[in-house]
């Protein structure tokens, strides 16, 4: 998984470019169709102004891209995170039922 964090966040960089990142948060789980695939938060400052719907598509897709160059093959679902924000995602909700 460690080698998957570092594809994400380069794609994440790449993606975004001189952006104020203060993290990107990967968590494994699985998707509604039950397909195993990543959940990506980018954790942004919450005194960044609201970021639209083309710097989300431009990440997803950098990321997505990164992940299949890399030979992986799962779908990472990505979002934006202003810090500050309850942190409840999908991927976290996968995780704790699998426990």
């Amino acid at each position: 998984m460690e080698d998957v964090q570092h594809v994400i966040e380069a794609a994440v960089h790449a993606a975004l470019g001189p952006m104020s990142i203060n993290g990107v948060d990967v968590v494994f789980g699985h998707d509604q169709d039950d397909e195993e695939a990543y959940y990506v938060a980018i954790e942004v400052p919450h005194s960044t102004p609201r970021l639209g719907g083309e710097r989300l598509l431009s990440a997803m897709t950098g990321v997505n891209d990164a992940l299949i160059a890399a030979g992986e093959r799962r779908f990472a679902y990505v979002k934006f995170r202003y810090l500050g924000e309850e942190a409840a995602d999908e991927g976290e909700s996968a995780r704790s039922s699998e426990s």
